[in-house]
């Protein structure tokens, strides 16, 4: 008699509960995982990929805020160049190859920055040896020097990509103004030839007529899936439901 008392709670309006519950759990984990990156962020990366002005802009303040960090690295790495050779040029003999190795480590850029600090110690040339230099520091250097080395590489390529991107951006906007019909990229030679002008051409109607177009249909339909989605959410309890769970639920 108990099982059959407990198999009939699953049933019923115990059972749709338990599927609202899950309808609504469902919600939120949407809401919570795709607000940021799929109800805003989608529609705002094709509205920025139709507004060419704004596109600009954004990216130019995003190459300004690269190379500030970019320098604060820069600065960190002379730093650690200039520690690096005040250790090489005290340092005990067991530790000597270690040292070297990292002093190799530092590019010639910095190199040439802080050569002149190589004879802190070391101007007579006479070698003062240090007594608190120890393989742990040499070790905790290197694992800086590495890590800011490779951070610096990275924003740099960052930089690097955004900058280029900003001169295609700004051909682009120079192009609407050409009466040829095609785009004088700056880090490109123009086409030669018929078939060269042809695909000038071709280019030209696709950045500048086709590709807004296209821009701004998945504008339109990116904003359209972000009222449903959050307009699901908001009628899971009502008669007019449009989440997914629900539906399923009033399918019976």
């Amino acid at each position: 008699a108990d099982k059959v008392q407990n198999s009939n709670l699953l049933q019923g309006k115990t059972l749709l509960g338990f599927l609202i519950c899950l309808g609504n759990a469902w919600g939120l984990l949407l809401i919570i995982f795709f607000l940021g990156n799929g109800l805003v962020a989608l529609p705002r990366f094709f509205w920025s990929k139709v507004n060419l002005k704004e596109r600009y802009k954004r990216v130019v303040c995003r190459i300004a805020a690269k190379e500030e960090y970019r320098e604060e690295l820069r600065f960190s790495l002379e730093e650690l160049a200039e520690k690096a050779h005040q250790y090489n040029s005290s340092c005990p003999p067991d530790l000597q190859e270690y040292s070297d190795i990292i002093v190799d480590k530092i590019p010639l850029f910095l190199s040439e920055n802080t050569a002149f600090k190589r004879n802190v110690k070391a101007g007579t040339g006479e070698r003062s040896h240090s007594m608190d230099l120890t393989y742990k520091k040499l070790v905790k250097l290197h694992s800086k020097l590495l890590h800011s080395l490779h951070e610096y590489d990275v924003i740099s390529g960052q930089h690097q990509r955004m900058y280029k991107e900003a001169l295609r951006i700004k051909d682009i906007k120079k192009a609407r103004k050409n009466e040829n019909k095609f785009i004088m990229w700056s880090n490109k030679d123009p086409r030669e030839g018929n078939f060269g002008s042809c695909l000038s051409k071709t280019e030209w109607y696709w950045h500048l007529k086709i590709l807004p177009i296209l821009n701004m249909i998945m504008f339109g339909w990116a904003t359209f899936f972000t009222a449903v989605v959050i307009l699901a959410e908001c009628t899971l309890f009502t008669d007019i439901d449009f989440a997914l769970f629900g539906l399923i639920i009033k399918m019976d």
